[in-house]
């Protein structure tokens, strides 16, 4: 039986010579590349605040772990629990990702939820958060 043949799986090397293909990762998506990029801008805040906010720490260890499972996730041979992380990992690192910025900029600095929900008022009609 012969698998059809996905854009991840190439032949080279030796494989090519006993006719064996090999299973590589699949390449980074546009929301992976994005993120990626965020962790990278956050990390260099982080690294930058660390002296004057040391809890800047913990966003570096965050970041490193969301990486982590992005390139987890690029893997061969996810199955259906895996395939699934893969598309909603996005949506489930949002907390992560906001409560970082807290980390970042400290809890001194004031919260404008009244003047959000004015805006709110303001275009939709009614408060939607």
């Amino acid at each position: 039986m012969t698998w059809p043949r996905a854009p991840w799986r190439h032949t080279t090397g030796i494989w090519a010579l006993v006719g064996c293909e090999v299973r590589t990762s699949e390449p980074l998506r546009f929301i992976d590349w994005i993120t990626i990029g965020y962790l990278a801008l956050t990390a260099v805040i982080a690294v930058a605040r660390l002296e004057i906010r040391p809890r800047a720490g913990w966003v570096l260890v965050s970041n490193a772990l969301i990486l982590g499972l992005i390139l987890l996730l690029r893997g061969p041979q996810l199955g259906r629990a895996g395939r699934l992380l893969r598309e909603i990992y996005p949506i489930l690192m949002l907390p992560a990702a906001y409560g970082g910025l807290d980390l970042l900029n400290g809890f001194d600095i004031p919260v404008r939820n009244l003047t959000v929900r004015g805006w709110e008022e303001l275009i939709f009609g009614s408060q939607i958060s």
